[in-house]
């Protein structure tokens, strides 16, 4: 069945008219297009800057993280060396000098 049959409320003579309106409407969908498109773009734009947000803020928990982790290790090496050293005071390898009169031919 053609555009312009018996039962369509358009003759001939308004061919030209349809013409100018199926631009007029195509150029209605161009713009609703354009503007979907615009608007898409700038939605795409606002994730990846979220996303980029999400990322650096997961890097700065895991640098934390890490800074915590060294703080903890320094923390016990600290208590573990003053617990050493606490001990050394007392201990009589500290005031021995290495020289207590005795070589291998004496022993």
């Amino acid at each position: 069945m053609s555009l312009f049959s018996a039962t369509s409320n358009f003759t001939r003579n308004d061919a030209p008219a349809l013409r100018l309106f199926r631009k007029s409407e195509s150029s209605d969908d161009e713009d609703k297009r354009l503007k979907r498109r615009e608007k898409n773009r700038v939605a795409a734009q606002r994730s990846r800057k979220r996303q980029t947000q999400r990322a650096d803020e997961l890097h700065e928990v895991c640098k934390l993280h890490f800074i915590y982790r060294i703080q903890k290790m320094l923390i016990s090496a600290f208590a573990l060396f003053s617990k050493f050293a606490g001990r050394m005071i007392i201990c009589p390898m500290q005031t021995y000098d290495g020289n207590c009169g005795q070589t291998l031919e004496n022993i």
